[in-house]
């Protein structure tokens, strides 16, 4: 005479599929948020040859431990000096355009939204 248990086997199978479809699912959602994050920056940079709006690009999603993550970025070297501003030869200062800042301030507010997608894709059946 043992104790019969109704559904476990079941509740465990989809259980272990939620946690087996999660890494890639999260690398998924991630590039995507990067990949909005990079389409804002480009809308947002300022543009004399274009050379710094196509240089935007992401790398792929990565999972380093418990910690997902996206590289986002431009390698163009003058990038950084349009983003945050810089001084001039003739002692003023051009400001700042703030444009990969502000559109990964924009994706921020968009995570609880984004991961509700996401737990809801995984626990779909």
């Amino acid at each position: 005479m043992g104790v019969k248990t109704f559904g476990f086997d079941d509740f465990e199978k989809a259980l272990n599929n939620m946690i087996n479809k999660f890494p890639e699912s999260a690398k998924n959602k991630l590039g995507q948020i990067a990949d909005e994050v990079i389409a804002d920056t480009k809308l947002n940079t300022p543009v004399r040859t274009g050379i710094l709006r196509r240089s935007f690009i992401r790398e792929g999603a990565k999972q380093e431990g418990n910690v997902y993550k996206v590289k986002c970025g431009s390698n163009i070297l003058y990038a950084p000096f349009v983003e945050e501003g810089h001084k001039t030869g003739s002692g003023g200062f051009v400001k700042g355009r703030h444009m990969f800042k502000n559109a990964l301030t924009k994706a921020e507010k968009k995570m609880p939204e984004k991961l509700k997608g996401l737990l809801d894709e995984i626990t779909r059946v």
